[in-house]
């Protein structure tokens, strides 16, 4: 017997429970920082993908 339940991507990383202003810093912290490595580094991370396309 096979099962098509797919399982949860959420599961691969165990991750506590927050609670929602705790949820909200954090996704503004990785926002921040994702925002930061961008500007930092959107030209060598734009030529990475355009080297990959040809």
């Amino acid at each position: 017997m096979t099962t098509t339940d797919a399982p949860d991507p959420r599961d691969a990383v165990p991750l506590p429970r927050l609670s929602d202003e705790a949820a909200v810093e954090l996704y503004l912290f990785v926002e921040h920082l994702f925002l930061l490595v961008e500007s930092r580094y959107a030209n060598q991370i734009r030529r990475h993908f355009d080297d990959r396309d040809r």
